[in-house]
Parts: structure tokens; sequence; C-alpha cells
């Protein structure tokens, strides 16, 4: 990494700190709406008579629970397709002032905002719009609630019994506490949330990033950013650091880029213009080493996940890579990259004994 891009390695790791935290914020949001949902759903079973006499009776309560369900979601949906195309202005925005910033000049062009706002409709996450995820989201509280609705008809239960298995209950006496489904309900939104904001951050500063590509722009390719912590995956362990050129081709490595960062539910990691040298880019000033942050605090610019997976011990080591694919990596049998194929997919033990370890 050259002295600018290890600066600018630097910002984008606090930004993606204040990323999370508006990430968090606009989780908070969800949640408060599916609470209200979710409130909506136990007024709607005490306010029957129960238990339910006949199919009649069931059918009403999810009819109306459908509607309820819809129609939260259907707002919930919008209010987050707002919030998604302000982060992508912003995120654009940031994408141009961070390189600026670092050289004091404009040398990289700012993408208009209908440019930007149109990456949110584009960007696909598992090869789903976010639109298409919170619909999926919508139908399993409907199932849910159906299941426990039908259950409770056929079993005879009370309506304290159902409105358990909605929204749980608190610990009581010697009962542990108990998790209704609407609990897995927000945890689903919270990734939601999560993934498509980090999706559409890193779509709206390819906008930017493909603006100022070419013979006259300073961006000549693509660079991914990892954490280099104990939350890091294999395929962003794998992945760190690894470079492509504009028309997305490896350089120096095989791994495709695929759809790029997040590369999976939950994804930190973030795409970097590859830039040119300072001297390239007509600023008089040399190349020095310099650092980036880690889990241990600064460290050479030019350490990778697996060099500085080296100089952790043997016990973390085994955490994040798993006993056996650990030792085989620490014989050198395998190395990191060997840990997924060559489309990017994660190989199990079993695989990569065959491939490299046969008997």
């Amino acid at each position: 990494m050259t002295r600018l891009e290890v600066l600018l390695a630097e910002l984008y790791t606090d930004h993606g700190i204040d990323l999370i935290r508006t990430t968090a914020g606009m989780s908070k949001e969800v949640e408060e709406k599916i609470t209200e949902l979710a409130e909506e759903l136990v007024k709607l079973l005490q306010g029957r008579r129960l238990p339910l006499k006949n199919v009649k009776e069931v059918n009403a309560i999810l009819d109306e629970a459908a509607k309820a369900i819809k129609a939260q979601y259907t707002e919930i949906a919008a209010a987050h397709d707002a919030n998604l195309r302000q982060l992508a202005v912003i995120e654009g925005g940031f994408a141009s002032s961070s390189v600026n910033s670092l050289v004091s000049r404009p040398i990289m062009l700012g993408v208009g905002k209908n440019r930007l706002s149109a990456v949110v409709a584009n960007t696909l996450i598992e090869g789903a719009p976010t639109k298409q995820w919170w619909l999926k989201q919508a139908a399993d509280v409907s199932f849910r609630f159906s299941g426990v609705v039908r259950n409770g008809f056929v079993n005879g239960e009370t309506t304290e019994q159902m409105v358990t298995q909605i929204v749980g209950r608190r610990a009581r006496g010697d009962q542990p506490p108990v998790k209704g489904f609407m609990d897995v309900s927000k945890r689903a939104a919270r990734t939601l949330v999560h993934n498509s904001a980090q999706a559409v951050a890193n779509g709206a500063r390819m906008e930017v990033y493909k603006a100022n590509s070419g013979e006259n722009g300073p961006v000549k390719g693509y660079r991914q950013l990892s954490t280099l912590d104990s939350h890091t995956t294999e395929i962003c362990m794998v992945y760190d650091q690894k470079t492509w050129d504009l028309q997305f081709r490896p350089v120096g490595h095989s791994l495709p880029y695929k759809q790029g960062c997040p590369r999976h539910w939950g994804c930190r990691s973030a795409t970097l213009p590859w830039l040119k040298t300072m001297r390239e880019l007509g600023i008089d000033v040399d190349e020095v080493k310099s650092t980036r942050a880690s889990m241990d605090g600064q460290v050479p610019a030019s350490l990778n996940f697996e060099t500085w997976l080296k100089g952790k011990s043997k016990a973390f080591q085994d955490e994040k890579l798993g006993p056996g694919r650990a030792d085989l990596w620490r014989r050198g049998v395998i190395t990191l990259s060997d840990l997924l194929d060559q489309w990017g997919n994660p190989l199990s033990l079993a695989q990569l004994k065959s491939l490299y370890a046969p008997d």
C-alpha cells in the first residue's frame, strides 16, 4: 500500500465506526416499528374470546393480522429506503472528500445526488434488492403468527400462552425468560439494516471510483480492506488487501471480485480505491513506510491478514481457522488463499485435505 492509500485506509477505518453507529440508529427506528406491530398483534389476540371455537374465527384473526403486518412492513421498507438514499449521498461525498483532504487538492471529482440515490434501487444483497428482503421478513412474521394461532386453536391454548410465543416473557420466580418469535424478527431486521447500509455505502463509493478512473483519473483499480481482529471471517481474511484492475481482473492473485463488499451477512470490510502513487498524481512526495490499524494497535501497512495471523497464539489461530485447518496452515500444507475455491467460496476441512493433503 502506498502512503496515500494507508492514510486513506485510516480514514475509512474511522469512518467505518461512524457508519456502524449510523446503522445502529437506523436499526433502532426499525425495531421500534416492529415493537409497535408486536403490540398490535397481541391486542388482536386479547380482543378475541379464547380458546377459539372454529376455523372461521381463526381465519378472521389471520386476515386482520396479515393486513397489519403488511402495512407496518411497507412503512418500514419505505422509511429505510429513504434513509439509504440519504446514506448513499453521504458516502459518495466521503469517497471524494477523503482523498481530496489528504492531498489538499480536488483530484477526486464528486458524483451527482441523483446518480448516488439510484444506487439504492440497484444494490443487491445475496441476489435480491432490499425491498424484496423486507417483503420476505413480513411473510415470515405472518407465517409464524399463523402457526401460533392455528396451533393455539388445535390445542385449546389460552391467550397468555399464545402471547408468550409472540413477544416472550420475562423471568419470573424459578422460571427462565422465554423469547417470542418477534425477537427473531427484530434480529433479522437488524441484520438486514446493517447489510443494506454496508452494501449501499460501498455501492455509492464505487460510483465515485468509477467516475474518477481511466487515464486521467487517480483511480487505477480497487482494493479490499478487511479488519484485523478476531471477528473477521475466513472469506475476508483471504480477501484482505487483494486488488483488482478497473475491469475487475485480479492483480497478483486469482480471487474473483464477484459482488465486492459486503461479501457476506455482517461483513465489515470495505472496498477502497486502488490509487496511483503520489508522483503519478503529480505530487512531489516520496512514498514512505507507514502503518495500518489492528486489534493490536498500529502495524506495518504491508501486513496482510495471513502475516498478522502468524504472529498470534496457536489458540487464537485454532479459534479463527478451526483446529484442522489451522494445523494444515501452520505446517505449510495450505495458505489462507487455499481456504477458498476458485469462485471465492469457503472449502470444508474434508475438501482441503482431499485437495492439499491426500492420504
